[in-house]
């Protein structure tokens, strides 16, 4: 929130304490008397206010939550990741949402398969920090190379191999069936450009995959850009 410049803690006062700066024989300064302070929230006027709260799911709870959300994501370049997207769009849209820091529109790039229990999901948000600190102090934005895009079947039937081209119908329904589930993936390439775009290092690769014709995930989204 660019505009926030700053912000007040809500505290209990609890009682007094005294500090006594030096206990030697020579005095250099005089004992000081201070409050004992509990904080207790939060308040960025305006916008929000974050009140502890121990019984509480995440130990917080926060006021007019839902204004600032509507406030981000008037900032936000894409909100949500369409069915239909491309290999390239999706590294893109991934791109974004780090970059503007939307970590649920992050977690809807991933491969399903990747998140999927306590262990995995704390690898998410590990990486999450380490592309935020990628972004914040290496690079501010990536290109995505398209004509450099490999996409290859790596499961069930290809019917964009020559080796099928000359079959009828039928005779590539039945082919289908036997083979099962479509995989495939795809390999996107990026790069990354510093603030005075300048290009960092050499492009980076991202795997994709979908499954049965369906929607394009990350795969690969510990790669860097």
């Amino acid at each position: 929130m660019m505009d926030v410049h700053e912000w007040s803690v809500i505290g209990k006062i609890c009682g007094i304490t005294y500090d006594i700066p030096d206990a030697g024989e020579g005095k250099a300064l005089k004992p000081v008397m201070a409050w004992v302070v509990e904080p207790i929230a939060l308040y960025v006027p305006g916008h929000i206010m974050g009140v502890y709260d121990e019984s509480g799911d995440h130990t917080g709870k926060f006021v007019d939550e839902d204004k600032l959300e509507a406030l981000k994501e008037g900032f936000y370049t894409v909100k949500e990741v369409p069915a239909d997207v491309t290999p390239e769009r999706i590294v893109e849209i991934f791109m974004y949402a780090i970059k503007e820091k939307n970590y649920p529109l992050y977690l809807d790039c991933i491969n399903p398969a990747r998140k999927e229990n306590p262990v995995q999901q704390s690898l998410l948000t590990y990486h999450w920090d380490l592309h935020q600190e990628r972004f914040h102090g290496e690079y501010v934005h990536a290109n995505i190379i398209s004509e450099k895009t490999v996409i290859r079947v790596l499961k069930g039937y290809d019917d964009q191999s020559i080796d099928n081209f000359f079959l009828d119908d039928d005779e590539q329904a039945k082919i289908k069936q036997a083979y099962g589930e479509k995989e495939e993936e795809a390999i996107v390439q990026t790069a990354a450009f510093d603030k005075n775009g300048k290009q960092i290092g050499s492009p980076s690769s991202h795997i994709c995959k979908r499954i049965g014709g369906g929607r394009w995930y990350i795969e690969t989204y510990e790669s860097r850009f």
